[in-house]
C-alpha cells in the first residue's frame, strides 16, 4: 500500500509539473504552434496516459486494503502482521518530492523526509526504506547500490546520504558555484525571464537555508542578476529606476525582482 500510494503522488506531482510547463509553453508566442508537440497533441496523449494509470494504481490500492481487511479480521493473525497491516491503512499521503543529488534541493529534501517519514511514530523501517527508495534518483542512487534494500538497512542507507551531502561547507561552495554559473538569457521572453529570476531565489533561498546571511547581499544578487538578463531589458531597469526612486540610492534586489516580475506580467499579456 505504501508503494503504491508514493507512485500514486509521484504520478499526480508530475502531471501537475507538465501541466504548468504545457501552459507556459501556450503562453510564449515565439513557441512554433505548428510544432510537433501541438500538431499531434501530445498535451491530451498524456492527459489520457495520466487518467489511465491514476485509475490502475486506484484499482490495486482498493484490493490491497480489501486484502488488508480480510487478514485483519483473521482471529489468530501474528500481532506484527496486523500491525503493520494497520500501520499500512493509516500511511499518510506523503509528497515530498524527488532527490537526484543537486546539491540545492538537499535541505528541502532531508528536512522534508525526516519529518515526515524518519519522525512518523509507528513507521516500520521497511517503509521508511520504500519511501528512500522511491524518491531518491539519479546520481543519488548510485551511493545506495551496495546497500541491501531491507528495512533494517534504513539507519546505513541515510547514514550513507548524510555523509555525503550532509556538509554545509561542501553545500554552500556547490551553492555558490552554481549562483555564479547560472547562464545569461537569450532574450526577454516570459520563460527565459523566469529562468534566471527562480534559477537566483532558489538558490539564495537555499543558501539562506544554510545559515548564509543572503538578506544582506542585496548589492552582490543585484549586480549579477542585471549580468544575467539582456541589455535591453537592463536599460528597462534603469529607466524605471530614474522614473521611480532617487538613482543615488543602492537597488535592492527586492525592487529588482518586482520589475523583472512585472515585466514577465507584461510579456504574458501581449
Amino acid at each position: 500500500m505504501g508503494a503504491c500510494l508514493s507512485r500514486m503522488e509521484q504520478l499526480k506531482k508530475r502531471w501537475e509539473k507538465f501541466e504548468k510547463n504545457h501552459e507556459a509553453l501556450e503562453e510564449n508566442q515565439e513557441v512554433d504552434k505548428k510544432d510537433d508537440y501541438f500538431a499531434q497533441d501530445q498535451y491530451s496523449i498524456v492527459h489520457e496516459a495520466f487518467l489511465t494509470n491514476l485509475g490502475l494504481f486506484q484499482d490495486h490500492l482498493h484490493k490491497v486494503k480489501m486484502e488488508t481487511l480480510q487478514i485483519g479480521a483473521q482471529p489468530n493473525i501474528d500481532a506484527s502482521i496486523a500491525e503493520m497491516d494497520v500501520n499500512r491503512a493509516k500511511l499518510p499521503t506523503i509528497v515530498i518530492g524527488d532527490f537526484s543529488g543537486d546539491i540545492q534541493d538537499w535541505v528541502r529534501f532531508r528536512d522534508t523526509f525526516k519529518e515526515m517519514v524518519i519522525e512518523r511514530p509507528n513507521l516500520p523501517a521497511m517503509f521508511k526504506m520504500n519511501y528512500l527508495r522511491t524518491y531518491v534518483k539519479g546520481e543519488a542512487v548510485e551511493l545506495l547500490q551496495e546497500v541491501p534494500s531491507g528495512g533494517e538497512h534504513f539507519p546505513t542507507v541515510w547514514k550513507v546520504l548524510l555523509s555525503h551531502y550532509d556538509n554545509k561547507r561542501f553545500l554552500i561552495n556547490k551553492l555558490m558555484t552554481k549562483l555564479m554559473s547560472l547562464p545569461a538569457v537569450a532574450n526577454d521572453s516570459v520563460v527565459e525571464l523566469m529562468l534566471v529570476l527562480n534559477g537566483v531565489r532558489n538558490l539564495l533561498k537555499a543558501l539562506k537555508a544554510l545559515g548564509s546571511p543572503v538578506q544582506r547581499w542585496d548589492h552582490f544578487t543585484v549586480f549579477l542578476t542585471r549580468s544575467k538578463i539582456t541589455q535591453q531589458c537592463r536599460v528597462k531597469w534603469e529607466d524605471s529606476v530614474n522614473q521611480f526612486r532617487d538613482r543615488t540610492v543602492p537597488d535592492t534586489f527586492d525592487d529588482l525582482c518586482k520589475f523583472l516580475e512585472a515585466k514577465r506580467n507584461a510579456l504574458s499579456l501581449c
